[in-house]
């Protein structure tokens, strides 16, 4: 299991994202070396809301993350998906093995 920390913007529905804001504890996927990997975001108590359009402090639990590691880097961007829609990105600020 891989933790990250970083800044996760979900894409407004005018965007082409989801017509709902998000939750902690949804599990969509992370974009890694053009792989989709399954993930939790977390960005408070379970089932808080996650606003569309803005951007929110977020840890990322990627179960599979560290066959990744070498992939995973601060300071770069992700995508997040489910399946293949895309519902935003995240920033990585720290990586916690």
């Amino acid at each position: 299991m891989l933790r990250v920390k970083g800044k996760l913007i979900l894409l407004t529905s005018q965007q082409g994202g989801m017509e709902r804001d998000g939750f902690s504890g949804m599990s969509p996927s992370f974009c890694v070396n053009g792989e989709l990997i399954m993930c939790f975001i977390h960005t408070g108590d379970h089932g808080s809301l996650i606003e569309r359009g803005r951007a929110t402090d977020a840890i990322i639990e990627l179960p599979y993350g560290e066959h990744y590691l070498e992939h995973i880097k601060p300071g770069c961007r992700y995508t997040i998906h489910y399946a293949s829609k895309l519902l935003g990105d995240v920033l990585i600020s720290d990586i916690a093995p």
